[in-house]
């Protein structure tokens, strides 16, 4: 089943020219973690990975199996699931809202030479 994902103005494009190293890469950086199948949940993990989920999702074209395979061999329903808990928080957390928008204005900065 596709999710419907309520559009985020300025958080949504579908992009496909930003890969999965990049996007991990600013996430790790700004959350200042780096997360893995072996990584204890923090509350800071769990939004790096809902973040990293979500910016995935909504500017990548890689498919719920392979984001799930690529951040630690997890099951396509696990992403379904960090991706859903991202958008509800954007929706109630502005704080939230804000590292996602801040992380995806840290890509355009940084890798915007590279496309």
């Amino acid at each position: 089943m596709k999710m419907n994902y309520l559009a985020i103005p300025g958080l949504t494009t579908r992009q496909s020219k930003w890969t999965f190293e990049t996007i991990y890469k600013e996430v790790s950086d700004y959350y200042g973690v780096h997360f893995n199948r072996r990584t204890k949940r923090t509350r800071t993990i769990v939004n790096a990975r809902c973040a990293c989920t979500y910016i995935l999702r909504m500017h990548t074209k890689l498919s719920t199996n392979e984001i799930g395979r690529l951040l630690g061999d997890y099951d396509h329903s696990t992403v379904i699931h960090w991706t859903a808990t991202a958008h509800d928080i954007i929706r109630f957390d502005d704080i939230f809202k804000e590292d996602i928008e801040n992380i995806i204005n840290n890509i355009k900065l940084n890798h915007a030479h590279r496309h």
